[in-house]
């Protein structure tokens, strides 16, 4: 799986940090419980946006082999 690093959770990406995630917070006051839900909204955003950026990537390198043949 590789070494822990900064600002990294497993399964969601480079940029989302543990506070971002439910299972690492364990407070349950309503305004962390909603703070939670944000940060877990943006964790997925996140994910979803590192996706589709190495999609955009993997599809140009593509594009590209297929023009130098």
């Amino acid at each position: 799986m590789g070494p822990e690093r900064y600002n990294r959770v497993r399964g969601y990406g480079h940029r989302v940090t543990p506070d971002m995630v439910s299972y690492a917070s364990s407070s349950s006051s309503t305004s962390i419980s909603s703070k939670r839900s944000s940060n877990r909204a943006m964790a997925m955003l996140m994910t979803q946006n590192n996706e589709l950026k190495l999609r955009d990537e993997n599809n140009n390198k593509r594009i590209s082999d297929i023009e130098n043949k």
